[in-house]
């Protein structure tokens, strides 16, 4: 018998789609209610793993949590999500301004990999507290250009999220989250191109110990690293969680000398050993 599955009770797969979820959150937030409550009898302790996932690329590199942008004093912008370029983005920010402040342009620095905006009448800044799309065009929270001419600091980076964080919000595990416990079940690598599919097979199984003993429902979300849920765009993802079971069994630890006494003893009988390998020698 396996030693991850050393008990009579079988292991489990759960087959999840958000098309059947109980309750859809939204479309990257749902919950699954079990027929039959995951409920071990002690001393069991339940281990889970993720099996395989599958996604469609239907999100967008901009969308509700990064699409305003606005400059102080000035209406702000609110770039229509979608999936944008640097020309694309450049073209629609301009024709914003021309409506809202048609005295600034927005501009690109191709060898800089950099976004310039451009005012003839008076200094410009960026009001950082109410831009959401701050990474995305080069800048930053510490920005205080005041000038004619700003430009962003940092590269442009429309390449959208690397990652999708698959979270359980129902079960805690041990997983650490950049130095933060979190339930993140594992992290999907985005390699494929927009309205494409991803899928996610492990190269290994990874075993997490449940620090529930029960549970009859499962609640799952996919987010960014950030933990902000994606926006799928109706996109329809599934995955195959396993549930394995196995005998809790007390650690075995070595024997710690806490007193002088210890100590001593411990001396002694290695001195009577090394005695007794003089005397056979």
């Amino acid at each position: 018998m396996s030693p991850i599955n050393d008990t009579h009770l079988s292991s489990q797969q759960l087959f999840l789609s958000s098309s059947h979820a109980n309750q859809v959150l939204s479309d990257s937030n749902c919950i699954w209610h079990l027929p039959t409550p995951i409920n071990p009898p002690p001393p069991t302790r339940i281990l889970i793993s993720v099996v395989d996932f599958e996604c469609p690329y239907s999100f967008y590199n901009i969308n509700s949590s990064n699409n305003i942008l606005k400059f102080t004093g000035i209406t702000q912008i609110e770039i229509t999500k979608g999936n944008y370029n640097i020309n694309t983005l450049l073209t629609f920010i301009n024709e914003q301004l021309d409506i809202v402040a048609s005295n600034i342009t927005a501009s690109y620095i191709t060898n800089q990999n950099q976004m310039r905006f451009t005012s003839t009448f008076g200094s410009i800044s960026i009001d950082t507290t109410a831009s959401t799309c701050l990474f995305e065009i080069g800048f930053n929270k510490n920005d205080v250009q005041v000038a004619t001419t700003i430009q962003g600091t940092n590269g442009v980076n429309l390449a959208g999220i690397p990652n999708i964080y698959i979270r359980i919000k129902n079960i805690s595990t041990n997983n650490l989250d950049s130095g933060v416990l979190a339930s993140t079940l594992c992290k999907v690598n985005v390699t494929v191109n927009p309205l494409e599919y991803i899928f996610h097979v492990p190269n290994e199984a990874i075993y997490q110990l449940v620090k529930n003993t029960n549970f009859n429902f499962i609640h799952l979300s996919l987010e960014d690293e950030n933990g902000i849920n994606l926006e799928l765009n109706g996109g329809i993802w599934s995955i195959s969680i396993g549930i394995h079971y196995q005998l809790y069994r007390e650690p075995i630890l070595p024997k710690i000398l806490d007193s002088q006494e210890d100590l001593a003893e411990n001396k002694n009988e290695q001195s009577d050993e090394n005695k007794n390998d003089d005397n056979i020698k």
